[in-house]
């Protein structure tokens, strides 16, 4: 399939959505993760923009309870 657009992007995505948070997660490294969190101070705020299937803020959300996450 082709994208052309914004709406074909989304159609994409909607169709394959689980096959693609399948293959982000054979890519999952907690070593980058904790040493980022490790940096931030309590209550600090983190914004996840496009980053994969969103399993880095999961994990930083359960792991890291003391930070704001959005």
């Amino acid at each position: 399939m082709a994208v052309t657009g914004l709406d074909d992007t989304i159609k994409w995505y909607d169709e394959h959505a689980e096959q693609y948070a399948e293959a982000g997660a054979s890519y999952f490294e907690l070593n980058h993760i904790n040493s980022f969190a490790e940096l931030l101070s309590p209550g600090a705020k983190v914004l996840d923009t496009g980053c994969r299937a969103g399993s880095d803020s999961v994990f930083l959300k359960e792991s890291w309870p003391q930070c704001n996450w959005s």
